[in-house]
């Protein structure tokens, strides 16, 4: 699936719409119709490219960058407009328009023409971009991708900024734009230079030369990019803006002309790979565990999921335990197990949704715990949802809530007690022991 994004924000400006893949051959009719200005210098009209010299003018892209934290309390902050951010994640969604339920207040520009977003999801925590005028590159929905988002809109000259996003060790996407080539960071697999001189601008404070890109590309392949020109080979758009520099000595204090800007993009993503379940166990009571089975479904629909769906799994015990006590997996401490057994709870969160018979009631003081022994076998439970945000009734009634939106989510699945008890009235003084299986699921639309 081919989307649009160039990740750059208010701040991080200079891609335009004319990102169109273009031919050798009309590159020259295209620098021609640009819209230019001069520089207020003069140029060398022998020279054949003489329009290359001309800065052309580009329409201002823009970038916010915000991210969601699972616990409802924590308020939607932007991470990236002017201060450099990285994050890494599975994408969840992406395409055109723009979900309102996830911006921040003034987060989103006046215009909202053309906008383009790509949310991606980790360990709970939800990324999500919001771009507009940009050229295209290819991102499998439900990969792993590594962004990085750098920018020193301070500098004297040309405001320093990069954009770079990975799919595993591959470069899909990078922005960059600083006073030379050696300024800019390594992109993966890509290597750049200054090539031929086109032309110059005679200018009373240093000649101002604008050269060719030479770019070799993963496969190898060299090619050579005139400026405002954009070329596709092997799977890759190279659009090159502009690079230009001194050709003679300044002459003139706070003089920097110098320049480069230069955009990649994957042409086309490869085919989507299956979701995988995947899912962790964690216990400090020894031969105590939560598992799923091998084949625990962990993807649904929006529509399966408001339907109803159903995700088993179990405790496992391997040898009996003595002297334990189950903990009641609910808040108000209503749910205390009988002695010999244990309560599992699974809840569901991720995007800052939640779902979970966590309130069903206050009972608390409800001790003493119910000790005895934990025996050897497998205690199976189910997860049973449909689609929507609830924490259980409490003691009022509560009703259930809104629907989850398509994501990557947490299923946890959590048992709490106590173990080596020493008296029975004084359960919770012996060593708490807590079991906790976490599997992954992907809901989509």
């Amino acid at each position: 699936m081919r989307r649009l994004l160039c990740v750059l924000s208010i701040v991080l400006a200079c891609c335009s719409d004319d990102d169109a893949p273009q031919t050798d051959e009309d590159a020259g009719s295209r620098d021609a119709a640009a819209d230019t200005e001069r520089d207020g210098a003069t140029r060398d009209d022998a020279t054949p490219d003489m329009q290359s010299c001309q800065r052309t003018k580009f329409r201002e892209s823009e970038l916010v960058v915000f991210e969601l934290d699972v616990d409802p309390a924590m308020p939607r902050k932007i991470v990236a407009i002017e201060t450099p951010a990285s994050f890494a994640g599975i994408v969840t969604a992406h395409g055109t328009g723009f979900p309102a339920f996830d911006a921040p207040p003034n987060a989103m520009p006046n215009d909202l023409t053309d906008l383009r977003f790509i949310r991606i999801v980790n360990e709970g925590r939800t990324w999500t971009l919001v771009a507009r005028n940009l050229p295209d590159f290819g991102v499998r929905e439900r990969a792993q991708i590594m962004i990085e988002v750098h920018s020193n809109p301070k500098r004297v000259n040309v405001a320093e900024r990069w954009v770079l996003i990975r799919e595993a060790d591959a470069t899909v996407f990078f922005f960059g734009q600083a006073d030379t080539l050696e300024e800019l960071p390594e992109v993966p697999g890509f290597e750049f230079g200054t090539g031929r001189l086109l032309c110059t601008l005679d200018n009373v404070c240093g000649d101002v030369g604008t050269y060719e890109l030479t770019a070799t590309l993963p496969t190898e392949t060299q090619i050579t990019v005139k400026p405002n020109q954009t070329l596709e080979r092997d799977g890759f758009n190279i659009t090159h803006r502009e690079t230009r520099k001194l050709v003679s000595t300044a002459a003139c204090d706070d003089y920097y002309p110098s320049s480069t800007q230069l955009v990649i993009s994957r042409a086309h993503p490869p085919d989507p790979e299956a979701f995988a379940c995947k899912t962790t166990s964690l216990s400090n009571l020894a031969g105590v565990r939560v598992e799923f089975p091998d084949d625990v479904p962990c993807a649904f629909t929006l529509g399966q999921a408001k339907a109803g769906v159903e995700v088993p799994y179990r405790v496992v015990v391997d040898q009996d335990v003595p002297r334990f006590a189950g903990a009641a997996p609910d808040i108000g401490h209503c749910q205390i197990p009988d002695a010999g057994q244990i309560a599992a709870l699974a809840t569901l969160s991720g995007n800052n949704q939640f779902y979970g018979v966590t309130d069903v009631g206050g009972c608390f003081g409800a001790f003493p715990l119910e000790v005895g022994t934990l025996s050897k076998g497998t205690y199976p439970g189910v997860f049973e949802w449909d689609g929507v945000n609830w924490h259980g009734p409490s003691d009022t009634g509560e009703k259930k809530g809104e629907a989850f939106p398509a994501g990557l989510y947490t299923l946890t699945v959590k048992a709490k007690g106590y173990y080596d008890i020493e008296a029975a009235d004084q359960a919770d003084a012996g060593t708490p022991a807590e079991i906790v299986g976490t599997l992954g699921v992907l809901l989509k639309d």
